[in-house]
């Protein structure tokens, strides 16, 4: 087993960019070959990210590039997968402030969507609800919205 904490610190300030902490394992008959893999799943976590926790590639590429877009997770009440391809395609094609958009998959009822937007919350939500094509196909209900989080309910 290995556990691995990393570091980006800003030599020029000191200041710490992005941090991570993960754990590795690995179960082998030879104990060299186990504790390399170890340590390379935990890089491997560390660098990818897991479901809630960013990469710290991301958390660097996000502080040292705040222009490239705030990350805001949309929390979706949504009924079925095709709905939910349909309103990721239209929302990569909604404007250019738009940077990325990753779907974590689809839950009925729950799915998650990371936006990288460069705006707030409250302008990518004007743009969602006021957005004709968007509107034609899909009836926005706002739940709740907070400076990195919308849940909406999307039929």
């Amino acid at each position: 087993h290995s556990t691995l904490n990393l570091k980006i610190v800003d030599v020029g300030t000191g200041a710490i960019v992005a941090s991570g902490e993960s754990y590795g394992g690995d179960a082998s008959s030879n104990p060299k070959f186990a504790s390399m893999n170890s340590v390379s799943y935990g890089v491997d976590e560390l660098l990818n990210g897991t479901t809630g926790r960013p990469s710290i590639i991301r958390q660097m590429l996000k502080k040292w590039n705040p222009g490239s877009g705030s990350e805001i997770q949309l929390s979706l009440e949504i009924s079925d997968f095709a709905k939910l391809d349909k309103f990721t395609t239209m929302l990569e094609d909604l404007n250019n402030k738009i940077v990325s958009v990753d779907s974590k998959g689809f839950k009925k009822g729950n799915s998650l969507v990371v936006v990288f937007y460069r705006g707030t919350s409250m302008d990518l939500l004007k743009n969602l609800t006021n957005d004709e094509m968007i509107k034609k196909d899909f009836k926005i209900t706002v739940k709740q919205q907070t400076a990195s989080q919308v849940f909406l309910r999307v039929n």
